[in-house]
Parts: C-alpha cells; sequence; structure tokens
C-alpha cells in the first residue's frame, strides 16, 4: 500500500469530524478528538518520523505520543470508535493509493517550515529528514524558475 500523505490524513479528517483545519491544528472548537485521531493515523500510517508529524500539527514530536496513547485509549474502551478508525483507516488507504497513480510526493511538507525551523536553531538541521531537504530543494528550483521566467517575460 501507498502510504498516505498528513496532508490527506487531515483533509479525511477533518471531512469525517466536520471540523476545519485550523481548528484541526489548534484543537480547539470541539476538534480535540479529532486532532488526535489525526495526530495518530498520521504517526501509523506514514513514514514520516514524530517531529515531522508534530510540524505538520503546529506542535512538536511530543504530542504524538499523547495522541496515540488517547486514540488507542479510546478505541480499547468503545468498539463502535475503533470501527470508525477502521473505516477511516481504508478509506484514507484507498486514497493514497489513488493520488499514488495519479503522482503524490512531497506534498505534506511545508518547506518554508522547515527552513524556519533550522534557520531559528541551526541544532534543528541535524533532524532534517531527506524527504524535508527534497521538498526545500524543490521549492527552492521551483522559485528559481520562476525568477528565470520572470527574467525572460522582462527582457523581451
Amino acid at each position: 500500500m501507498s502510504a498516505p500523505s498528513i496532508r490527506l490524513i487531515q483533509d479525511a479528517v477533518c471531512d469525517h469530524y466536520g471540523v476545519t483545519s485550523a481548528a484541526l491544528l489548534r484543537g480547539g472548537d470541539g476538534a480535540s478528538m479529532a486532532r488526535a485521531v489525526a495526530i495518530a493515523l498520521a504517526s501509523r500510517l506514514t513514514d514520516r518520523l514524530d517531529h515531522e508529524v508534530g510540524r505538520a500539527f503546529a506542535g512538536d514530536y511530543s504530542i504524538v505520543g499523547e495522541a496515540v496513547d488517547r486514540v488507542d485509549q479510546a478505541a480499547d474502551a468503545d468498539p463502535a470508535f475503533a470501527a470508525e478508525i477502521a473505516g477511516l483507516v481504508a478509506g484514507i488507504g484507498a486514497a493514497a493509493i489513488t493520488l499514488a497513480r495519479h503522482g503524490g510526493g512531497l506534498a505534506d511538507i511545508d518547506p518554508v517550515a522547515v527552513a524556519e525551523d533550522v534557520l531559528a536553531s541551526p541544532r534543528a538541521a541535524a533532524g532534517v529528514s531527506i524527504d524535508e531537504v527534497r521538498a526545500l530543494a524543490a521549492a527552492v528550483l521551483a522559485g528559481r524558475k520562476t525568477t528565470t521566467s520572470n527574467e525572460e517575460t522582462r527582457d523581451a
């Protein structure tokens, strides 16, 4: 199975729980459990490290373990909730396969957030993953192509 992106998981959880992505990132507005579910699924279904998952939810690595524990406890206590999570996982898996067939990639990595983290704390550079470096490189190259294209248009 193709691993889903964090963004795909966030979108699926927002749709399922009827919350906005802003509420999902904050955990407010009644989105606390939706946030925990999204974080837990991102941890389990992607190949992203905890600090990457945490960053995608406007937090750090520590929120991942807390969310996983919360979702596991709720699923153990409530079979209906466990079935709900299984349904979400199945839907996300199907969507990930479809996206992989039509081109996926680094869509869930925010290169600006990675760059800001590295600039704010040079030690953070040691924790940057290969995919984050690839996302940064892609953003730089896309910016260079746009700049070159704009210069050619201006010179014409």
